[in-house]
């Protein structure tokens, strides 16, 4: 596939510049959406970088150029430090690397590291960090005396990247020792030091990932079955190599008694089927919670801004109130006022364009105390808009309207997207089979990557971390399916909840098939039960506008 990446890039550059200069339909802009999208994650750009350039980029008048260079940045030198615990010397460490990776090593409290300059003092304080301590386990305590500090030097879009890419590299490097030391454990350190040479800025990441403050289970009625998917699903979240986790993945969905096939009737091929019930079900959720992110961070904006430039004036008038004020600083002042005045024109009005609206359509489609749909028919309702619908879903049918007009980018594509579908049956049983389709080439590209990655042994490819987030999407949103549908049945006691995962897939997938059929025939959406779309206590089309 190497080859071909610098065509696929610049055919999916091209589709974003077309979307971005001129208007297209709605079916190819949702596709550029989704490529520009999948570009981000194949470039390897690490989330929180991401968001935090995207955030300044937005701060100016945006420009396609200057978006995309945000999503695909020129390739940045970066000095990264890691500590391997388990031994103190790694012996011809320097030839397993390119000379440009100029990699080194320090044992632990022998030999002060050096070498990066003006990071040099962060260097030494990262690896002072480890060793061993007063008062603590014998044990840990000599396997962190037993360390050495690992420095190297990569090329990456964003520090983020840099340090998994120096992660992983040093770990494939570690392959090498351990099949020379059966009995030693090496393992790197959760901890890492990165630092930018341009700019001299350096942070420390842990690759222990983000934390919950009380974690619940899916659900607590998974048939036995069902457990060795679920230590699978684990297995391969925790796995730090790309292809080593796709595979995994689609291990795990074998566990669950879900195999490839290549008739119609094939089990993966249901559980495309299932799966496309499921998104359409998640989107239109995660529309909704789209909006009211949206509204509420536009109405933030607005006030923080009006504060902000209220502040500034003040600011101002103090500096004019001394003795030897400069002049210029009048013209600052007048300026500043006048945006001042702006600012809080739009905040006077803040409410009225943001606030008000959503008023409406939680009124028309209630919400808990987390902003969390309490029915997710309301919403279809609201989206739709139908004529018999009761004059609450009338009037927030007409706030969404009102609310869309104001704001922009995804929360208002979503809306007239998902408008145009309840209001267009045919055109979603279209939509609903080309997600099948995408989930049909996902599970097989899974198959594919565990035959790659566990009976061949290829462990790298030039799109491994894209397939590896999409084949653990794919592994949640069939857990979560499944999950929903044992705990639904567990609670109302029904016989559903013993039944296999397979019985419950090739139910869902009949149960698509239906859906598709009755919506080409013309069928309004909103005979569609989408708060128990995926559910066994309902066959997804029994219920009545409210």
């Amino acid at each position: 596939m190497t080859a071909f990446v610098p065509k696929i890039e610049r055919i999916v550059v091209d589709l974003f510049e077309q979307a971005w200069n001129t208007a297209i339909p709605a079916t190819v802009a949702e596709r550029a959406i989704a490529e520009v999208a999948s570009l981000a994650v194949w470039r390897g750009r690490d989330y929180e970088c991401l968001v935090a350039d995207l955030q300044r980029f937005l701060r100016q008048a945006p420009c396609g150029q200057g978006l995309l260079s945000v999503l695909r940045p020129l390739h940045r030198q970066f000095r990264v430090a890691v500590v391997v615990e388990g031994a103190r010397i790694l012996a011809g460490l320097d030839r397993l690397f390119d000379a440009d990776a100029d990699v080194r090593q320090f044992t632990i409290g022998k030999k002060a590291p050096d070498g990066w300059g003006q990071g040099t003092a962060k260097l030494r304080a990262f690896a002072s960090l480890h060793g061993r301590r007063p008062g603590e386990d014998p044990r840990e305590g000599e396997r962190a005396a037993a360390a050495v500090l690992l420095t190297l030097r990569v090329t990456a879009p964003d520090r983020g990247v840099g340090v998994h890419l120096a992660r992983r590299k040093i770990e494939e490097a570690l392959d090498t020792y351990v099949a020379g030391h059966r009995l030693a454990e090496l393992r790197l350190a959760p901890e890492t030091l990165v630092f930018q040479e341009s700019g001299g800025r350096s942070r420390r990441y842990t690759s222990r990932g983000p934390t919950v403050d009380t974690a619940r289970p899916l659900t607590r009625h998974w048939p036995v079955e069902i457990r060795e998917c679920l230590r699978m699903a684990h297995i391969a979240r925790s796995t730090s190599s790309p292809l080593t986790s796709a595979a995994l993945s689609w291990a795990a969905i074998e566990a669950a008694g879900i195999w490839h096939g290549y008739s119609d009737s094939a089990a993966h091929v249901d559980l495309a089927r299932a799966l496309s019930l499921q998104a359409m079900r998640q989107q239109l959720l995660s529309s909704h919670q789209c909006v009211r992110r949206a509204a509420s961070a536009a109405h933030d904006e607005v006030t923080q801004r009006a504060a902000a430039t209220g502040r500034a004036v003040r600011g101002l008038e103090r500096h004019l109130a001394k003795k030897g004020a400069q002049l210029a600083l009048e013209q600052q002042l007048r300026e500043m006022r006048g945006r001042a005045a702006t600012a809080e024109l739009e905040a006077a009005d803040a409410d009225n364009l943001y606030l008000r609206p959503v008023d409406a359509i939680d009124r028309a489609a209630p919400v808990n105390g987390h902003g969390l749909l309490s029915d997710l028919n309301r919403w279809a309702d609201v989206l739709a808009g139908p004529p018999g619908a009761a004059g609450e879903v009338k009037i927030g049918s007409a706030a969404l309207s009102r609310l869309k007009t104001v704001l922009h980018g995804l929360p208002a594509h979503d809306v007239v997207v998902w408008q145009a579908r309840m209001n267009n049956p045919k055109q979603c049983a279209t939509w609903l089979g080309d997600v099948e389709e995408r989930c049909r080439a996902q599970l097989s590209w899974m198959y594919v990557l565990r035959n790659t990655a566990l009976h061949q042994g290829v462990f790298a490819s030039v799109a491994d971390s894209h397939d590896a987030h999409g084949a653990r999407g794919t592994l949640d949103l069939t857990l979560e399916m499944l999950g929903n549908w044992y705990a639904v049945a567990a609670s109302a006691q029904l016989p559903q909840a013993a039944w296999t995962a397979r019985q419950v897939i090739t139910e869902l997938a009949e149960r698509q098939k239906d859906v598709i059929r009755r919506l080409k025939a013309g069928s309004a959406m909103t005979d569609l039960n989408f708060t128990h779309l995926t559910s066994p206590t309902s066959n997804g089309r029994d219920r009545t506008v409210t």
